[in-house]
C-alpha cells in the first residue's frame, strides 16, 4: 500500500509493504510497479490510490490491475492481461435523486466510456484477456460492458467479474 494509506490505518494492526508510485519492487517471481490512480476521499479531496503493473519472470507475462480510479492516465505496452474497473455507464446515470456521496463515487470510479478510451489507447499486440471488475449493481449493464470492451480490444477475451 502507499505510505499515505499506511498512515491512515497505522493503528489498525495491518501488516503491509509500503510502496512508492513508479518504484519497482519484487515479490517472489513477480516484479511490480505501482502507479497512481485518480481517486478522492469522501470529502472530495484527492487521495492516494494505486494500480499495479505486475510482471511474471516465470511466464514473461504482464498484468495491469487498476480499480478505484476515475481514469487511468498511465500508458502501458506489451500487456497480456488487464484487470480494470468499469463501475458505471454514463447513459445509465440519473442525476436526479443521487445524493452527494453517490456523486463523489462517480469522481472516483471508472465509467465504461473511460475504460474504452483507455483500451483504445493501449498497445494490444500481446493482449490475451481483459477482466472487467467493480461493476455497479444498479448503474451498469454487464452485456453492454462486454460488447463495448470487446469492440475496443478487437481480439482476445473479455471476462465480466
Amino acid at each position: 500500500m502507499s505510505f499515505d494509506t499506511a498512515d491512515e490505518i497505522k493503528d489498525k494492526g495491518f501488516l503491509a509493504k509500503m510502496v512508492t508510485p513508479m518504484k519497482q519492487f519484487r515479490i517472489g517471481t513477480f516484479e511490480i510497479v505501482p502507479f497512481e490512480n485518480h481517486h478522492c476521499n469522501s470529502d472530495g479531496a484527492p487521495c492516494t490510490c494505486l494500480g499495479y503493473l505486475i510482471y511474471s519472470t516465470e511466464t514473461q507475462e504482464k498484468l495491469m490491475f487498476s480499480t478505484d480510479t476515475a481514469y487511468i492516465s498511465a500508458q502501458f505496452t506489451g500487456l497480456d492481461y488487464i484487470l480494470l474497473e468499469v463501475n458505471y455507464i454514463a447513459d445509465l446515470l440519473n442525476e436526479f435523486g443521487i445524493d452527494e456521496v453517490e456523486k463523489r463515487r462517480f469522481k472516483s470510479h471508472q465509467s465504461l466510456e473511460n475504460a474504452v478510451a483507455f483500451l483504445e489507447a493501449t498497445d494490444k499486440s500481446k493482449l490475451k484477456r481483459v477482466y472487467a471488475i467493480h461493476l455497479s449493481k444498479d448503474r451498469c449493464d454487464k452485456d453492454k460492458v462486454k460488447t463495448a470492451l470487446q469492440n475496443a480490444i478487437g481480439t482476445g477475451d473479455v471476462i465480466i467479474c
